[in-house]
C-alpha cells in the first residue's frame, strides 16, 4: 500500500492519509470455482483516513476485484468472470510508537457488490447467450497493521508504506442461476501513499 500523510500546520488540519492499495480476500465458496481454481479474490483500490480524536482515525476505502476463466461445454468455450466492488468504512486506532513505525488496529464495515458473468463471446456486448447476475453482501473486517513513514520535517507530506492483515466476512447472497455465495476468512492489504 503506498500512502502519503499530510498535516499542514498553517491550515490547522487534523492528520490525514491517502493510499493506493493491493489486497486479497479469501473465498472458499464452491460457487467461486467457476471463475478460479484459487480461493482468493485479488483487488486494487484506494483508501483515505482522517484523525478525529487522539489516536482514533476514521478510514474509508474502495477496492475493485476481477477474476475470469474459460469454461468448456463440449467443444464450445464460454468466458466466466466475477467482478466486485469492495466498499469499507470504520475506525482505526493508531499507536505512535515513534516517528517511523506506527502499529494500528481497525474495525470496519465491508459491503461487497458482486457480479457473475457468463458469456459465449466476450468481444460482443449484445450477444444473446450473455448472462449476468448481481448481488450485494454486507459484512465486516478487523485487521492489525503497521505504517512505516519517512520523516521529512521540512515537507508538508510524508511518504509511507502500509501492511495489514486480519479477518473478514460477508453474508451469503443469491446470484440467480449461479446460486448462492459467501466470502470470508483472511484479508490482506498493502500499499503506499502519503500522510498530511
Amino acid at each position: 500500500m503506498w500512502t502519503i500523510l499530510f498535516a499542514p500546520a498553517a491550515l490547522a488540519l487534523p492528520p490525514m492519509e491517502v493510499a493506493i492499495e493491493v489486497g486479497s480476500l479469501h473465498n472458499g465458496d464452491s460457487a467461486y470455482d467457476v471463475v478460479s481454481d484459487e480461493d482468493i479474490v485479488t483487488s486494487v483500490g484506494l483508501r483515505g483516513g482522517i484523525a478525529v480524536a487522539g489516536p482514533l482515525h476514521v478510514v474509508v476505502g474502495w477496492h475493485r476485484a476481477s477474476q475470469g476463466a474459460s469454461v468448456f461445454a463440449g467443444e464450445t468455450a464460454f468466458q466466466s468472470a466475477y467482478q466486485a466492488n469492495e466498499w469499507t468504512g470504520g475506525l482505526k486506532g493508531v499507536w505512535h510508537l515513534h516517528d517511523v513505525i506506527q502499529p494500528y488496529v481497525s474495525a470496519q464495515a465491508l459491503v461487497l457488490q458482486g457480479a457473475f458473468k457468463f458469456d459465449g463471446d466476450a468481444s460482443d456486448d449484445d450477444n444473446i447467450d450473455q448472462l449476468v447476475e448481481r448481488a450485494v453482501h454486507p459484512g465486516g473486517m478487523a485487521t492489525l497493521g503497521a505504517c512505516a513513514t519517512v520523516p521529512l520535517p521540512d515537507w508538508p507530506a510524508q511518504p509511507a508504506l502500509w501492511l495489514e492483515g486480519g479477518i473478514a466476512g460477508v453474508s451469503r447472497a443469491t446470484y440467480g442461476n449461479f446460486g448462492d455465495m459467501a466470502a470470508g476468512g483472511f484479508i490482506f492489504r498493502a500499499g503506499a501513499g502519503v500522510q498530511f
